[in-house]
């Protein structure tokens, strides 16, 4: 049986970073951004965050996912969110 994998499309990408940190699992990042040509089929761009306990689940991930996965950029201090800690305050930016 192979370990639990997570695949989501969370916005917040300091949450889920420190949350995967604190948790142990293997966090890795996507973005797709269609050319020209993929925007006339009405493709559109997206970000996927992949989660993973298991290293050897997350490599099997990355070499056949057909683009690229990067490591999740951390925000150092960044607490993690859980039950009793979610605050989106830390991520609003006023001009």
């Amino acid at each position: 049986m192979s370990a639990p994998t997570m695949i989501t499309t969370l916005a917040s990408l300091p949450g889920t970073s420190a949350a995967a940190t604190d948790g142990n699992w293997q966090a890795r990042l996507r973005s797709y951004r269609p050319d020209r040509a993929h925007i006339l089929l009405n493709e559109y761009g997206s970000d996927w965050i992949a989660l993973s306990q298991s290293p050897t689940t997350m490599d099997q991930l990355v070499r056949s996912g057909g683009g690229k996965w990067e490591a999740l950029p951390a925000r150092p201090g960044f607490r993690p969110w859980t039950d009793d800690h979610a605050s989106v305050l830390s991520l609003i930016k006023l001009k």
